[in-house]
């Protein structure tokens, strides 16, 4: 399970202003979840779906990719007349991976 947050440092100081974007992703083998969202928050389990006798499953390495979508506090360019506009460029996020690790039973 991998847990994204995020807190959208600007959002709601002003009635133009965007939404952080976040994209989240969980890879391994054959399998990918991925869900972008502006809510703050995304949590993605990636599943290995093995049968007895075969051992495929997620393959060596599992990998996690976080990416900011979209970010911004205007949809214009932050000059607007005589006034300088803050540019929202990022957030800070956290990440939480967490996992079982299975071993075959003998017999």
């Amino acid at each position: 399970m991998a847990t994204l947050t995020w807190t959208d440092d600007h959002s709601g100081s002003d009635s133009q202003d965007i939404k952080d974007i976040f994209s989240l992703s969980v890879s391994g083998g054959e399998s990918t979840v991925k869900e972008e969202s502006d809510s703050g928050n995304i949590m993605l389990v990636l599943e290995a779906n093995e049968t007895p006798g075969e051992n495929t499953g997620l393959g060596d390495a599992v990998s996690v990719t976080v990416a900011c979508i979209k970010c911004g506090t205007y949809n214009e360019p932050p000059f607007v007349g005589p006034f300088l506009r803050y540019w929202d460029t990022g957030n800070d996020f956290s990440l939480k991976v967490e996992y079982d690790y299975l071993e075959p039973q003998e017999g």
